[in-house]
């Protein structure tokens, strides 16, 4: 486990800035499920017995999990060469707050870190499959069924797809405090049928799917912030900046992106 890992999910005190939690509990094979489930009951059982199995066994078992999930893609096994160790933490934020699970891996070189909440069940991700009738890229559900949340550090990160309406309603209102953005065509874009999957550090900065993009069938997605001028013409291979062809493709990106630490 890195050095970052262990910063970060350090209990807060006064007599220094480190530690970003109430109270932490590290599960290790010596805290039972039975504390597990009456602290955090939204905890895979899979997740709690990736702590009882050695190192190497517990990222080879989550490795193939992300290449059921994501079809082997080889955004998987480039990411997991990376990674040194994967560790379950509890987290309270404040003493009145539930416990919440956060699976955490760890990557070589003290490169940082990524976390992850727990996914939601197949039903939860049918009920929500669609966003104002447009339906979510397939890919992106996929990883609803290996994280809901999920992100690098304490960046914002992806937005689970319950999160994804609220996000929507903070763009729109951004949205509104600047000009129209357009395409290439120089056609202006309906803002409402941007929908944002992920939020970079809490700042006015989204990744959003772009319902009126279909690269390859399904949406595409862009950058959203203070600098964004223009957006790829409709059904044109033109990816320039952080634009992409499909979830994957931006979050092999992700990925392999610089931390900030």
């Amino acid at each position: 486990m890195n050095k970052y890992v262990k910063r970060f999910f350090e209990e807060a005190r006064e007599d220094t800035d480190r530690g970003h939690f109430h109270k932490v509990i590290a599960v290790n094979k010596n805290v039972p499920w039975e504390v597990v489930q009456q602290e955090a009951a939204t905890t895979p059982r899979g997740w709690f017995e990736l702590a009882h199995i050695d190192v190497e066994s517990r990222i080879e078992f989550v490795e193939q999990f992300w290449n059921l999930q994501l079809a082997e893609h080889p955004l998987v096994e480039d990411f997991f060469e990376r990674v040194d160790d994967i560790v379950l933490f509890l987290v309270q934020q404040k003493e009145e707050e539930a416990f919440k699970p956060h699976l955490v891996y760890s990557l070589k070189n003290d490169e940082g870190f990524y976390q992850g909440t727990p996914p939601f069940s197949d039903g939860v991700i049918e009920d929500h499959s669609f966003f104002k009738g447009e339906p979510l890229p397939a890919d992106y559900l996929a990883f609803q069924r290996i994280h809901g949340q999920f992100g690098k550090n304490a960046d914002s990160g992806i937005y689970n797809i319950k999160q994804i309406l609220d996000g929507w309603k903070l763009l729109q209102d951004f949205l509104k405090t600047r000009d129209p953005i357009l395409f290439y065509g120089g056609e202006p874009i309906d803002g409402k049928k941007l929908i944002p999957f992920y939020n970079s550090y809490e700042r006015y900065s989204w990744q959003c799917f772009c319902a009126d993009w279909l690269p390859e069938e399904e949406m595409g997605n862009t950058l959203i912030n203070h600098e964004t001028v223009f957006l790829p013409m409709l059904h044109v291979d033109c990816f320039e900046g952080l634009v992409f062809p499909s979830f994957l493709d931006w979050l092999e990106f992700y990925l392999q992106s610089p931390l900030e630490v």
